[in-house]
């Protein structure tokens, strides 16, 4: 059942992904939570979602399209770069205590802008981590790390959230997007831009 993991970057990018996940699990339990303390409003909590996931929606096609046609490792950097960035954005804000809401959903919309480039380009690198015969695994796997982050990243974000305040949720989510640029970095089997694709062809 874990024959994926003997591959040794798809456990660096199983590893890295699950921590992420559970990042940005902790950083959705706090924007809700931040958004209802501010608001009292269930509207605004589905606006934040919507957001985020409208972003990720309507550019998913040109995500796949950039993923395609330029140097995925260099995209993973940057992009996972990016969502650092933003949550870091976040935890400066939590911390001066100049967080609203329209920023909380701007930062949403943004970082699912981000992840519009991202989903595509880590998801074509499975087949080139672990070969065809163990892809099946390794979607599974990847299945398995996702719904076990869902349960654990709202646990730890509601724990953060209580001893430490909303700055640390996005804090740690930022740094968990850095664990996942050092495993793109560390990875050593990244399929190559067809030649056919290059310059946009």
């Amino acid at each position: 059942m874990i024959e994926s993991l003997r591959h040794r970057d798809f456990r660096l990018l199983w590893v890295a992904t699950f921590i992420s996940n559970a990042g940005s699990w902790m950083q959705k339990i706090t924007t809700a939570w931040l958004i209802y303390e501010m608001t009292h409003s269930k509207a605004w909590l589905g606006t934040d979602a919507f957001a985020s996931g409208i972003t990720t929606v309507l550019l998913l096609p040109v995500g796949g399209v950039i993923a395609d046609r330029v140097d995925r490792r260099r995209l993973l950097v940057i992009t996972n770069i990016l969502c650092a960035i933003l949550a870091f954005g976040l935890a400066v804000l939590a911390v001066a205590h100049l967080v609203h809401v329209w920023h909380i959903i701007a930062f949403s919309a943004l970082s699912g802008a981000v992840q519009a480039a991202m989903i595509p380009a880590s998801n074509s690198l499975l087949p080139a981590l672990v070969g065809k015969g163990d892809v099946r695994n390794a979607i599974a796997l990847n299945s398995l790390q996702f719904n076990v982050s869902r349960a654990v990243g709202p646990i730890l974000g509601g724990i953060a959230l209580v001893h430490f305040g909303a700055a640390s949720s996005f804090g740690l989510n930022g740094l968990s997007f850095l664990v996942m640029c050092g495993a793109f970095l560390f990875i050593r089997t990244v399929p190559p831009v067809p030649p056919t694709k290059l310059g946009w062809a």
